[in-house]
């Protein structure tokens, strides 16, 4: 075998490492968050006396919106993104175990538990899988890295997608079949934590920066704010709000207003495998669409989509004698999901190429902030009054999208320009 020959496999080799990872990564994750999924759509119906249960969801996102800013960046810093993934898991264990015996004095506590750690077990994700998406970008040669990045974060969701149908599907035998739920929950909740990857990934030691924690934490809240305060940021921002809105209306509104009023809380889980079925399809569609058509063409699209389904839940009255009209709402906001997170993503990954733990903890409290907006006026305003706000959210995310977009555009070219004059010329 030439030496070609053997660099050619040895790229493939490592090319298929990396996908390896990549399944590994979302198949450990999909594990983890299916036990979780049912649980949290639950919370509005189950634990609905004196507002239990949105009141635990309101402090799980309001803390992780506290610690994005003052706990994740540091903590993927120092011990990785994987580490970070495991501290999340076992914030959703403490989580899941409250909600065997649901009291003020179990679920509050475990809720903060969990909110300190959520967002870790997020950005330590995005993390991995843009190095992924990255690392095989330099191992091919027919598309850009962005292409890449956006193929590896849609099908890292794809599959955790399937953690909604899984986990709704469990919600359903937990209403039916209450001997055997617990068992099951704890089946699916338990393997993770052996699957995930070992590689470590933006793990820089202490030792290897020779820096102490102090001088690290001032140093990373400088340039956590410096970025919250940035142009691009600002204009990004309004569009990962509306994400943790929209969340928060799927969780909370559509199962308690649309479904366990109509057809019984019994059906909840059997509806949101509906949902998490669309937003798995939707989430690979787009992995396919994105190279033929790019980034600004699925946001639009994407922005039509959640238009016309908010205006379906605005006319539409929900009735037990349509069941079969509840499950095709559940169809659209699955859509709209699937269609949202990847550009999400692929978006923060490519604006802010350079700092990406920071990038993606302050992307996710901006969702966070969301998910508490739409919970904590949950038991205050009316659906249809929720609905006018998300269309007006919409508007607005998206009308900063296009000036964000122009802002990032202008960058690269400034910086492709000073890239050529900084060039020395070449005389021949």
């Amino acid at each position: 075998m030439s030496e070609d020959e053997d660099a050619e496999c040895q790229k493939q080799l490592s090319k298929r490492n990396l996908r390896k990872c990549l399944y590994l990564c979302s198949f450990a994750f999909m594990m983890n968050y299916s036990a979780y999924a049912g649980l949290i759509f639950l919370q509005s119906s189950v634990n609905i006396e004196n507002g239990l249960g949105t009141t635990g969801l309101f402090l799980i996102y309001a803390t992780s919106a506290f610690s994005t800013i003052f706990f994740v960046p540091i903590f993927i810093d120092f011990k990785g993104a994987k580490a970070a993934i495991v501290a999340g898991e076992i914030g959703i264990l403490c989580y899941t175990l409250s909600n065997f015996y649901p009291s003020w004095y179990t679920i509050i506590p475990a809720a903060l538990i969990h909110g300190l750690t959520e967002s870790a077990s997020w950005a330590g994700s995005s993390v991995y899988v843009t190095y992924l998406g990255e690392q095989y970008w330099e191992r091919s040669s027919n598309k850009s890295k962005e292409s890449y990045v956006y193929k590896f974060f849609c099908q890292f969701y794809t599959v955790v997608y399937f953690s909604q149908v899984l986990g709704n599907a469990v919600v359903s035998i937990v209403l039916t079949s209450l001997k055997t739920s617990y068992a099951m929950c704890v089946v699916i909740f338990g393997p993770t934590l052996f699957i995930m990857p070992t590689q470590s990934v933006c793990a820089n030691s202490a030792s290897e920066r020779k820096i102490t924690l102090k001088n690290a934490m001032v140093s990373e809240l400088k340039e956590t704010f410096r970025h919250m305060v940035s142009p691009l940021h600002l204009l990004v921002l309004p569009m990962v709000f509306y994400c943790g809105v929209f969340t928060a209306f799927s969780v909370a509104e559509f199962t308690r207003a649309y479904v366990s009023c109509t057809i019984g809380v019994e059906q909840i889980g059997i509806v949101m495998v509906a949902y998490g079925l669309t937003s798995m399809a939707v989430s690979g569609v787009s992995t396919q669409l994105l190279p033929h058509f790019g980034r600004n063409r699925l946001v639009f699209v994407s922005a039509f989509l959640h238009l016309g389904t908010f205006l379906f839940c605005l006319f539409y009255s929900p009735s037990s004698q349509s069941p079969w009209m509840i499950y095709l709402n559940a169809v659209l906001l699955g859509a709209c999901d699937g269609a949202i997170v990847n550009v999400i993503q692929g978006m923060i990954a490519s604006y802010f190429g350079d700092q990406l733990a920071i990038a993606f903890s302050v992307k996710n409290f901006g969702t966070n902030l969301g998910v508490v907006a739409g919970t904590g006026w949950s038991t205050i305003l009316c659906v249809y009054v929720k609905l006018y706000i998300l269309m007006g959210l919409l508007a607005f995310s998206f009308i900063c999208y296009i000036f964000g977009e122009i802002w990032f555009q202008n960058k690269v070219k400034r910086s492709s320009a000073d890239t050529a004059k900084a060039a020395p010329s070449t005389q021949f």
